[in-house]
């Protein structure tokens, strides 16, 4: 399907055929299946197939290459079939091999990149599920370098809640359905003109992502982006920096095909269990998405910061919300303020019960006019 052909969001279906006589009961069946959504089998590779946290430098050209001619692909085409190996290619190039194979890890990493599909259920079943310790986790980032990884999760009361019934319906409950039909504004005429970013934003963007960052649905993590665009990549690298600047502009330009939003524009989402009892969900996005949402913020934070400043703390500022915590406590403990209070209010699940219509209806269009089209995603 082409980018163009689907920026409606249309979907031609066949015509049910109704079977059956008058008197007895009507069945309904249609006169041709739909065609599974291969990106509906995503979740299952998240769930089975272990992905490596590190990509051998002897392999990182090859994989460089192959992830451009894909975002090239997606771009020039915008098909599910384009998408869905843009998304499964962590699972496919990227998957870890299984040791009983013959050679070193890089050759088998290059083997895997020149595999095609990664939904074979052997693959999709290999991973064995099973609670890593507390210790053995930190000194895994510590050998990787992660420092500030393992210092987070050292010093976390949080641990990872049971897949029941009861972390469901905690989640469910934090992400309420709109509480009525949602009305967003009306996209821009065909005038519109996209914000547009260059290879030297897409470099910035890369370099402010924390190297440890988890990755989302699609399974890549910031640091494959990172590793795959650096020298030890040779001219692949420096190639795939263009394609990512290129995919960029195309999801800035709001022409994506709809039926890919929900997967490239969702998160994967992880409970985790507070001290209390309660359930901290962690929503995890796709990595191209979080670059863009990094380059489009970047572009409007000036004019967002006008709008928002100093209702909003810390909004386009670094470290901000330090600061603001830091003065607030320097208020209370300064002997002049014995006179004074500080009221804090904690609304429940605030961000999660906000409707995105009223969002987009207080004039955030009208403020950053270059945000793209497609905004109810």
């Amino acid at each position: 399907m082409h980018k163009h052909a689907q920026r409606s969001g249309a979907v031609s279906q066949s015509s049910p055929v109704v079977t059956g006589h008058a008197s007895l009961s009507t069945q309904v069946s249609p006169a041709h299946p739909p065609a599974q959504n291969p990106l509906d089998r995503l979740a299952a590779c998240k769930a089975g197939i272990p992905v490596l946290r590190h990509i051998p430098k002897g392999a990182r050209n090859q994989a460089a290459g192959k992830l451009c001619d894909i975002i090239d692909s997606c771009v020039s085409a915008n098909g599910v079939d384009e998408w869905s190996a843009l998304l499964s290619f962590a699972y496919s190039a990227l998957r870890v091999p299984a040791k009983e194979l013959p050679g070193n890890m890089t050759s088998k990493v290059r083997t895997n990149i020149l595999a095609n599909d990664c939904f074979d259920s052997e693959l999709v079943a290999c991973r064995r599920l099973g609670s890593r310790s507390i210790k053995k986790s930190i000194e895994k980032k510590v050998f990787e370098g992660d420092l500030r990884g393992a210092v987070r999760l050292l010093m976390s009361d949080d641990s990872f809640a049971g897949g029941d019934a009861d972390t469901l319906a905690s989640l469910k409950l934090k992400h309420p359905d709109p509480s009525r039909p949602l009305s967003f504004p009306p996209e821009p005429d065909p005038s519109f003109t996209a914000l547009s970013v260059t290879v030297e934003d897409v470099v910035w963007a890369l370099s402010s992502f924390y190297t440890g960052s988890a990755a989302g649905l699609d399974g890549i993590r910031p640091g494959h982006l990172k590793e795959l665009t650096s020298v030890s990549a040779g001219e692949n690298g420096r190639r795939l920096l263009g394609s990512l600047t290129g995919l960029a502009n195309f999801m800035l330009s709001g022409q994506m095909n709809p039926c890919v939003c929900p997967f490239l524009y969702g998160a994967s989402l992880f409970a985790l269990k507070k001290k209390d009892g309660g359930i901290r969900p962690i929503a995890v996005g796709s990595v191209f998405r979080r670059l863009t949402a990094k380059l489009a913020c970047r572009a409007v934070k000036e004019e967002m910061s006008r709008y928002l400043q100093p209702h909003q703390l810390g909004f386009g500022t670094r470290l901000g919300c330090e600061a603001a915590i830091h003065a607030t406590r320097a208020f209370v403990m300064d002997p002049e303020s014995g006179d004074s209070i500080v009221l804090k209010l904690d609304i429940r699940n605030a961000f999660n019960t906000l409707e995105r219509d009223v969002l987009l209806s207080e004039g955030i269009l009208e403020i950053c006019p270059l945000l793209p089209p497609g905004h109810e995603y």
